[in-house]
């Protein structure tokens, strides 16, 4: 064999070699994408409605730190309410929303979590 016929061997598997691991990349970017648009938006919605109650709460009670308010955050130890503000949560929701929120759900709003679950599975 020549020289020719040798480079010209070499070139054909190295073009082969840049298309497999083109086709590599493309794969692992394409697993590593939301498994669907719907899982996205719903995660985004979730987002945008904690960050609405979050304003809620710092304007009703006058909370300081609007941005250390995490999402597990419970309602009487972390931020320090009492029944009486749950009350009042509850009727700044109702306004918020536009829509009634029954006494028995009243004792399911632990967290900041559960209660933009609530609005989540409301609102859908």
């Amino acid at each position: 064999m020549d020289e020719l016929s040798l480079l010209r061997r070499f070139n054909k598997r190295k073009q082969r070699i840049r298309k497999y691991l083109f086709f590599l990349k493309f794969w692992k970017t394409f697993w590593q994408r939301p498994k669907s648009k719907i899982e996205g938006r719903k995660e985004l919605r979730r987002q945008l409605l904690f960050h609405r109650i979050r304003r809620l709460l710092v304007n009703e009670f006058k909370l300081r730190n609007e941005e250390g308010i995490k999402f597990e955050y419970r309602l009487k130890e972390d931020l320090g309410l009492d029944s009486i503000d749950a009350i009042q949560i509850i009727m700044v929701l109702e306004c918020e929303f536009g829509f009634e929120i029954p006494d028995e759900n009243i004792e399911e709003f632990e967290t900041i979590g559960q209660i933009v679950k609530y609005i989540l599975s409301r609102t859908s």
